[in-house]
C-alpha cells in the first residue's frame, strides 16, 4: 500500500484501519466507502436500540446489543468504541442496569468521534474516487 493511504488510514486514535482493509484503500476506495457508511447507518441503529432496551429493562436485548456493537466496532477498526462496549458489556453482566446507564454518555461521545473521522474518510475516498 502506498504512504499516502496509510496516512489516511491511520490518522486518528478513535480508529484504526484493520490490516486486512488496508490494501482494499487503493484497490477498491468505493467498496471501504460503502463498508464505513453500512458500519455507522447499523450502529446509530442498534445504539439507539440498546437505549431502547434499557428503558423498557430488556435484558437479553440490552446483552445481545452491547456484544454485536463491540464485535462490529472492532472488526471495522473503532478500537475505542469497541474497548468502551466491552467494558459496559463486563459491568452490565457485574452490576445489571445500573453499569449500562452508566456508560451511554461516553459510548455516544465515542460514537461522535468515530463517525465524524469516518465520514472524513468516506469524503476523501469519494474525492479519490471522483479525481480518477
Amino acid at each position: 500500500m502506498s504512504d499516502s493511504g496509510s496516512d489516511l488510514s491511520r490518522s486518528n486514535i478513535a480508529w484504526c484501519i484493520p490490516d486486512y482493509l488496508q490494501d482494499l484503500f487503493v484497490v477498491e476506495p468505493r467498496l471501504i466507502s460503502g463498508l464505513l457508511q453500512m458500519y455507522l447507518e447499523d450502529t446509530a441503529v442498534n445504539l439507539h436500540r440498546l437505549k431502547e432496551a434499557a428503558a423498557s429493562n430488556d435484558m437479553h436485548t440490552i446483552s445481545m446489543a452491547l456484544h454485536a456493537l463491540k464485535g462490529s466496532s472492532r472488526q471495522i477498526g473503532g478500537l475505542t468504541l469497541g474497548n468502551m462496549l466491552e467494558a459496559a458489556e463486563e459491568c452490565f453482566r457485574a452490576r445489571g442496569m445500573a453499569g449500562v446507564d452508566k456508560s451511554f454518555p461516553g459510548l455516544e461521545v465515542a460514537f461522535t468521534t468515530l463517525r465524524l473521522e469516518m465520514e472524513s474518510m468516506i469524503i476523501a475516498l469519494e474525492d479519490r474516487h471522483c479525481a480518477e
